[in-house]
Formats: structure tokens, sequence, C-alpha cells
């Protein structure tokens, strides 16, 4: 795994799960050291939180874990609605049976497992 992508992925895990909470500042020493990375994989990674809209970078203040309004969760369900069940007739059409036949077996086992496996 790249190093962007494995403090990418920390960061987000840590976002998701609330051990990072809403306003909460990054502190870019101390990640970079706990991940033994130096700074440029961690400002990429970083980059790519931002445009996922999951932190938020202001100069000279430093890096935030973005705060999700009522709106923005409004908005994006209104695009997941629209967009996801055309995605899916797509994908199906050029999918093997067997391989949704797997896909429906992991979406009823995680909506059986609860809510963290969903995510």
């Amino acid at each position: 795994m790249v190093l962007r992508e494995k403090v990418y992925q920390v960061i987000k895990e840590r976002i998701v799960n609330g051990q990072y909470r809403p306003g909460q500042p990054l502190n870019e020493k101390e990640i970079i050291e706990e991940l033994q990375v130096s700074r440029t994989p961690f400002r990429e990674a970083i980059n790519a939180l931002n445009e996922e809209n999951l932190v938020q970078i202001f100069a000279n203040r430093g890096i935030f874990v973005r705060e999700i309004t009522a709106k923005d969760l409004a908005n994006s369900f209104e695009i997941r609605f629209l967009l996801e069940p055309y995605v899916t007739r797509v994908a199906c059409l050029h999918m093997p049976d067997a391989v949704i036949r797997n896909l429906v077996e992991r979406c009823q086992n995680c909506l059986a497992a609860g809510y963290r496996d969903m995510l």
C-alpha cells in the first residue's frame, strides 16, 4: 500500500468511527510521528480527505475535522437517490449472475450485522 493511502485510510477510519470528532483539529506532527511517514504522504492524504469534505484546511490555523450539517446530509442523499439506481442497473447488466448473488449475500450480511459493518 502506498504511504499516502495508508495515512488516508487511518485518518478516514478515525473520522468515521468518531475517534476524531467534528471540529477537532488534527495535529499534523503527532500523526506523522505516530504513522512514521513524512510530511508529503500526510499532505496528500489530507488533500484527498479535503476533496471528500471530511476535513477542512485553514491557512495559518490548521486542519480540522469537518462538521457535517443536516443540509450536507440532505444534499448527499438527494444525489445518491438520483444516481445509485441508474448506476446499479447499468452495473448489473454487465455482471455475471454469480457476482450479483455474492453482492446480495454480502449486503444481507451487513444488514444483519448492524450499522458499523454497513459503513
